[in-house]
C-alpha cells in the first residue's frame, strides 16, 4: 500500500511515458536529418544521462547539504524524468547510427555478443545497489554515462573524419585581434 504522501504509481508511469515520448520527438524535429545529427544526439543523451545520475547522486548522498525526504523525492523525480527523455533521445539515434555502421547480414550477431556486457553491468549494479548507498550507484552511473559521451564523440570521429564542433561548419568563428 501507498503511504498518504506518496505520489499515484500510474501517475508517475505516465509522466514516465510522455517523457520518452518527449525524446523521440526532440530526436524526429532536431536530429533526424542524418547520420551526423544523430550522433549529435546520441551525444546529448548521453550528456543528459551523466547530468540526471550526478544530480541524483549527490542529493542521495547528502554530499554538500541535507535534503529533506520531501525533496529528494521530488528531485529524484524530475531527475528520472530527465532521463526518460534521454531514454527518447537514445533509442532513435542508436537505431539510426546502427542501420548505418553495422551492416545488416551481422546485425543480429553483433548486438547479442554486446548484450552480454551491458548485462554483466547490470547484475552489477543490482548487486551494488542491494549492498551499497543509492548514491553510489547513481555516481557509478554517472560515470558510465561520461564514458557513452566519449564513445560518442569517438564514434563522431571515426564515421566523418573529423574533430567533433558543435558548430555548424556554415558558422566561422573570427579570432580577435
Amino acid at each position: 500500500m501507498l503511504s498518504a504522501g506518496a505520489p499515484p504509481l500510474g501517475f508517475v508511469f505516465a509522466a514516465y511515458m510522455v517523457c520518452v515520448m518527449l525524446g523521440s520527438s526532440v530526436f524526429r524535429i532536431g536530429f533526424s536529418d542524418g547520420l551526423s545529427k544523430s550522433s549529435d544526439a546520441l551525444q546529448l543523451a548521453g550528456v543528459l544521462l551523466c547530468v540526471s545520475t550526478a544530480v541524483t547522486s549527490v542529493i542521495e548522498g547528502d554530499y554538500l547539504f541535507t535534503f529533506s525526504t520531501e525533496i529528494k523525492y521530488t528531485a529524484a523525480f524530475f531527475m528520472f524524468l530527465l532521463l526518460e527523455i534521454s531514454v527518447g533521445i537514445y533509442f532513435p539515434a542508436i537505431s539510426t547510427l546502427r542501420s548505418h555502421v553495422v551492416p545488416e547480414s551481422h546485425r543480429a550477431g553483433i548486438m547479442n555478443w554486446f548484450r552480454v556486457p551491458m548485462n554483466i553491468v547490470t547484475c552489477f549494479s543490482l548487486i551494488l545497489a542491494k549492498k551499497s548507498n543509492a548514491h553510489k550507484v547513481f555516481a557509478g552511473c554517472a560515470l558510465l554515462a561520461v564514458l557513452c559521451i566519449l564513445a560518442a564523440r569517438s564514434l563522431h570521429r571515426r564515421l566523418f573524419g573529423k574533430q567533433y564542433s558543435p558548430l555548424p561548419e556554415a558558422i566561422e568563428v573570427k579570432e580577435s585581434a
